[in-house]
Formats: C-alpha cells, sequence, structure tokens
C-alpha cells in the first residue's frame, strides 16, 4: 500500500476539481470576451484575477493544512519513538486511511514486537540467573568438602593452577612455608619456594 500514495493524491484531487471549476469558467469568460463582449471586458479581468487569486489562495491553505495535519501526525511517531527508545512500549492511535495511517499500524506492530522479545528475554536471564545462583552455592558446598578434606590429610597438600599459583593449600604445608593456608592463596609457587 506504500506503493501508491494516498495523501498526495487526496490533495492533488480536492485542489484539481476546484481549479478545474474555476479554469472552466475563466475560459468560457475569454469566449465571451472574443465574440466581442467588449464593455465588460474589465469585469472579466477582474473575474480572471480573482478567480485565479482564489486558487491560489486556496493551494496555499491546502498545503498548511496538510502540512499541519502530517506534521503533527510525525511529531506524535516521533516522540513515541524516543520513549521506545528510552525503554517505553508506546502504542499510538491510528487515525486516517494513509501512509502515516500505514506507518503508525506498523510502528505499532513493531512495538509489540520489541516488547515480546524484551519479555522473552527477561525471562531467559531470570532463569539464567537463578541458574547460576544454584550453581554459585552448589560450588561453595563442593569447596568447603574439598576443604574439609584436604584439612584432614596428614601429609601437605597443595593445588596448583595452570599458572603455578596456588588454589588451596592445607594446614601441613601452610606449617611448611610458615604462614596461614589463606595468605597462600593465589601466591606464585615459586615465590613460595
Amino acid at each position: 500500500s506504500l506503493l501508491r500514495p494516498r495523501l498526495p493524491r487526496q490533495f492533488l484531487a480536492s485542489f484539481g476539481i476546484l481549479a478545474g471549476i474555476i479554469s472552466v469558467k475563466d475560459l468560457r469568460l475569454v469566449r465571451e470576451l472574443g465574440r466581442g463582449g467588449g464593455p465588460h471586458l474589465q469585469d472579466a479581468r477582474t473575474l480572471i484575477v480573482f478567480s485565479t487569486a482564489l486558487v491560489l489562495v486556496f493551494l496555499v491553505l491546502s498545503y498548511l493544512l496538510m502540512s499541519r495535519l502530517v506534521s503533527d501526525r510525525l511529531a506524535r511517531i516521533l516522540t513515541a519513538m524516543e520513549e521506545v527508545r528510552k525503554g517505553g512500549y508506546p502504542r499510538l492511535l491510528v487515525t486516517g486511511r494513509d501512509e502515516l495511517a500505514d506507518l503508525t499500524r506498523g510502528f505499532n506492530q513493531m512495538v509489540e514486537e520489541l516488547r515480546g522479545r524484551d519479555d522473552k528475554l527477561k525471562t531467559w536471564v531470570g532463569s539464567r540467573e537463578t541458574e547460576l545462583v544454584r550453581l554459585s552455592q552448589t560450588l561453595e558446598i563442593e569447596r568447603g568438602k574439598l576443604q574439609t578434606v584436604l584439612q584432614s590429610i596428614g601429609e601437605g597438600v597443595l593445588v596448583l593452577d595452570t599458572d603455578n599459583k596456588v588454589l588451596m593449600a592445607n594446614r601441613r604445608v601452610a606449617d611448611i612455608f610458615g604462614m596461614p593456608p589463606d595468605a597462600m592463596e593465589g601466591a606464585d609457587l615459586g615465590t613460595l619456594v
């Protein structure tokens, strides 16, 4: 429907009808003048000037009216777009049966699709957060168990990462190095030795 603009056609049709009526009247007047309507020549010229001015006034008023109607509707769409940018989901009232009404319907449909996507995303993020909290709690429980096992071993045990940094140490290793086990975490093994 956007390939067949209706706003300009409506405007041109209205203006064309009025201009056509006035032009037909002017042509009749010119014909009568050509047949020898001498004494009425001044009146005819005045009528032609008046009718031409009337067409121009109608043209200007139509343009101003159409541009005002269009600019108000565009301003509402731009305001709604700003609201969407800020995270809102405005719904615009659709008025008319022209391109701007099509644009407004399209805008409303886009906003509904954005709302649906955002709702799905929020649900997905919420489920990921819940899963992350659950996994974090499980990790802490397992870390506590491992810490208990390490502390109960009589031999010195160090757990290192791939960069030879201490992840965990039991009391026996801490006694050997002469420092508390918590202070050893994150230390470089080369520095400790």
